[in-house]
C-alpha cells in the first residue's frame, strides 16, 4: 500500500511539474480540482443499498459456513472420541472425510469471497460511473485542468477548488 502511495505520489508531483512548466510556457490558467469520494459516496442511497445487498449476501455466505465448519467439527469430535476403537478402514475412511471437507470450506470460502468481491464491484461500478461523470460536467464547467480524489488537502491556493459539493449536488443528493 505505501508503494502505492508513493507511486501515485511521485506521478502527482510529475504531472503537476509538468503541467505547471506547460502553463508558465502558454500563459494558459492552471486550476486543480479536488473531491472527497467517500463523502459523495456515503451521502448516495445507492451505496446505502449496494452495501445492504453486500450485508445480506455475506450473511447467507457466513451461515452456510458455520453450518459447514459445524459439521467438519462434529466429524474431527466423531473421530477422536472413537479412533481407538475404529478397524483401520473405517480410520482411514474418517481421515479422508475430514481432509475432504476440510478441502470443500477452503474451496467454498474462496469462492464466496470471489462472489461478494464481484458482486462488490458490479454494485459500485455504476455508482462508481455516475459519480465520475458528475465529476467530469463540474470539471468542464468549472474549467479545471485535473481533478483529485483527496480527503484532507494540506494547502490550496486560489487556483485550487474542492468540487465535493459542486459534485454532491449534481448528483441530487440533499
Amino acid at each position: 500500500m505505501s508503494t502505492t502511495r508513493n507511486y501515485i505520489l511521485l506521478t502527482t508531483i510529475l504531472l503537476c511539474s509538468i503541467l505547471s512548466l506547460t502553463t508558465a510556457q502558454t500563459d494558459t490558467t492552471f486550476i486543480i480540482g479536488y473531491i472527497n469520494k467517500d463523502t459523495v459516496l456515503n451521502k448516495l442511497v445507492e451505496t446505502k443499498e449496494a452495501e445492504q445487498i453486500l450485508r445480506t449476501k455475506r450473511l447467507e455466505y457466513e451461515t452456510e459456513y458455520n453450518r459447514m465448519e459445524s459439521e467438519y467439527n462434529e466429524k474431527v469430535h466423531h473421530y477422536i472420541e472413537n479412533n481407538r476403537t475404529m478397524s483401520e478402514p473405517i480410520r482411514m475412511a474418517r481421515q479422508t472425510e475430514i481432509t475432504e471437507q476440510e478441502k470443500r470450506m477452503v474451496l467454498y470460502k474462496n469462492m464466496y469471497y470471489e462472489d461478494l468481491e464481484k458482486t462488490r464491484n458490479t454494485l459500485y461500478s455504476t455508482i462508481n460511473n455516475r459519480i465520475q461523470e458528475a465529476i467530469i460536467q463540474i470539471a468542464k464547467e468549472k474549467k479545471l485542468t485535473i481533478v483529485f480524489d483527496q480527503q484532507t488537502p494540506l494547502y490550496c491556493s486560489e487556483n485550487c477548488i474542492d468540487i465535493t459539493y459542486y459534485v454532491i449536488k449534481k448528483l441530487g443528493i440533499k
